[in-house]
């Protein structure tokens, strides 16, 4: 399969969702709403980095912005769904940080023509970290919750199995470019196929909003 025929099907998958977040948007709390403008940002993105790659030979400025409203978003997003952080601006002053050490990494150590890897390696690791954290606060109210009908575990959920994807992208391609080539179209059909789920998932999750909501209360 092409790359071209893969972009189309990854990006028709991502307009799905993005539809079903908009149709659902007045349902959504502010988690909700959160992971909606990180589903439009992503789409957006992605239609850029197309495009820039194509006429400029390169993507990386694209995918660097969107790093920064990525991690904005996603800090914003786990205020609203982690108990301990609703009412504190703590989630708000590690956001401010990320985007200040982006910035210098990009000035200082990877300019805009190269793949920040640096910044998505430390944004990963906050990401997946604050993910499990949200699951286990979830899980000190598992008598109390019905957690298959809570929207929040549902929302963390995915965007951990996307940050997991993403590293192993990120791990297993360099690791297989150097010491084993032939496995690398295996490493990326893998990442393609997860990534097409968990766009689905977003739009099922979107679409079943309200829904899952009551599990929340």
């Amino acid at each position: 399969m092409s790359f071209d025929v893969r972009f189309y099907v990854e990006l028709c998958t991502l307009l799905f969702a993005s539809v079903a977040a908009i149709l659902r948007y007045k349902y959504l709390d502010w988690g909700g709403r959160y992971l909606c403008f990180w589903v439009l940002a992503s789409l957006v993105t992605e239609i850029v980095a197309f495009y820039t790659a194509h006429v400029y030979k390169t993507n990386s400025l694209a995918y660097s912005v969107f790093g920064f409203v990525e991690v904005v978003l996603l800090c914003l997003f786990f205020r609203s769904v982690i108990d301990v952080f609703r009412r504190r601006k703590a989630l708000i002053f590690v956001a401010i940080a990320m985007v200040i050490l982006g910035l210098l990494n990009m000035l200082y150590l990877q300019p805009p023509k190269e793949l920040n890897t640096n910044f998505i390696i430390l944004e990963g690791f906050l990401i997946i970290g604050f993910c499990l954290f949200g699951l286990f606060r979830l899980l000190l109210y598992d008598g109390e919750l019905d957690l298959f009908r809570n929207s929040n575990f549902w929302s963390i959920s995915i965007v951990l199995v996307y940050w997991a994807a993403d590293f192993l992208n990120i791990g297993l391609y360099n690791m297989l470019d150097r010491e084993l080539s032939e496995k690398i179209g295996f490493v990326r059909d893998t990442i393609w196929a997860l990534t097409l789920i968990v766009y689905s998932a977003l739009a099922i999750l979107f679409l079943n909003y309200r829904k899952l909501n009551k599990g929340s209360e």
